[in-house]
């Protein structure tokens, strides 16, 4: 348990982890101690940052060596199903003490959704809201509300669709592709969010000539529609089969995120 300027915590099994628990527990003193947020009704706030915190410090100092944790995307597609009792993000710790959903909120889905954050308005200009929040807000016991009109403000427009989805909804994240037609000019792909949660992810096209057709879809191609996106790729080239990729991203089932057209 972490207490101003102290924490206890066990010996990681590797200096590393050793290195980067010690640097989320050092965290807590911007989150929640600096800024005097409420741990006990926003737990997973206080969480979110400090893990979020954590992976930079991995980042900075180990970039070549593995995540360990539930920073590790490949940890979190396992914990953002339908398995393990998905509730909203902005819901009270008081109302979720036990181990699941607690868990899943406080080091799973809200990393997540600070990871999405940063790919909807850009990793620098994430750090630098966040570090002006923490200045402004200082000692002040800000609220997750204080925090999304705070982003809305510094980014200069509504991103009240995102803060809806990701801290609002019962959703997880899993995308599934219902349905690729080809023009002579355009591939077109149906994308349903069977889950709920808006995410980018990556198209890659396999063409009959050989070749890939790649796209990165920004999770931004979300923010009319949180449903269903059609998304079309300019091209002439015969494609046979279709592929999302969600190498830096989620997905809970990867089930659904292959086409092969004329065979679907």
């Amino acid at each position: 348990m972490e207490f101003p300027m102290l924490a206890n915590n066990d010996v990681a099994y590797d200096s590393v982890n050793t290195i980067t628990v010690t640097a989320h527990e050092l965290a807590h003193n911007y989150y929640p101690f600096m800024m005097g947020v409420n741990e006990r009704k926003f737990g997973w706030w206080d969480e979110t940052m400090t893990t979020l915190m954590e992976s930079y410090v991995n980042d900075k100092a180990y970039p070549d060596q593995k995540i360990h944790g539930f920073f590790d995307r490949n940890v979190s597609f396992n914990f953002l199903g339908p398995a393990h009792n998905m509730v909203p993000l902005i819901t009270e710790t008081s109302n979720i003490m036990k181990e699941y959903p607690s868990i899943t909120n406080f080091y799973v889905k809200g990393p997540a959704a600070m990871d999405m954050l940063q790919n909807l308005i850009g990793k620098e200009n994430f750090i630098r809201y966040n570090k002006s929040f923490m200045e402004v807000w200082r000692g002040k016991h800000p609220t997750p509300w204080d925090f999304f009109y705070f982003f809305n403000e510094k980014a200069g427009e509504d991103l009240n669709w995102f803060w809806n989805s990701w801290f609002y909804s019962f959703g997880y994240a899993d995308l599934a592709i219902a349905e690729v037609t080809q023009t002579d000019q355009y591939l077109a792909l149906r994308i349903v969010n069977k889950g709920g949660l808006p995410v980018p992810f990556t198209i890659r096209a396999s063409c009959q000539d050989g070749g890939v057709i790649e796209e990165k879809v920004n999770i931004r191609a979300w923010e009319t529609n949180t449903n269903e996106l059609i998304y079309r790729i300019l091209t002439d080239k015969q494609v046979i089969s279709v592929t999302l990729d969600f190498s830096g991203s989620y997905d809970a089932d990867p089930a659904n995120n292959s086409y092969t057209i004329g065979k679907n």
